[in-house]
């Protein structure tokens, strides 16, 4: 993907991202929080989570139990519902806007969501897809 100067890249050593129970979940999501909120950053997202399929779905709850503003995409499953997903949840659209303001927010690279929960294997099914989002 392309880094644009709202790119951020969290990387845990090894040592830390196999240990169980000490709250990386939490940390991150506490972290992104901040960044939406304070009056110096106003980063809105959007963010991108890679997480093992077995982990997606803690992934969302942990992130709605402590940010429930933030307006989360669990980007799984076959072809058709992602499809669905990038048509319908990825970007502002009739009749929620008007299409003059759908097309101006979709130009701009303002998402509808401000995180975006994935594994690695649809991360690369869909490079072209999620490579577009800035």
């Amino acid at each position: 993907m392309p880094l644009s100067s709202s790119s951020l890249f969290i990387f845990l050593p090894k040592k830390y991202s196999d240990e169980m129970g000490l709250g990386k979940t939490c940390q991150t999501v506490s972290f992104l929080k901040l960044l939406s909120t304070l009056d110096s950053t106003r980063v809105r997202g959007p963010f991108l989570v890679v997480a093992p399929l077995s982990l997606i779905n803690q992934w969302q709850s942990e992130a709605a139990a402590w940010d429930p503003d933030l307006n989360i995409i669990v980007y799984h499953g076959h072809a058709d519902a992602r499809a669905y997903l990038q048509e319908h949840e990825f970007y502002y659209n009739e009749p929620f806007v008007s299409k003059a303001t759908a097309s101006k927010l979709k130009r701009l690279h303002v998402t509808k969501f401000n995180l975006l929960i994935t594994t690695y294997e649809v991360a690369m099914k869909d490079l072209a897809v999620l490579s577009k989002i800035r």
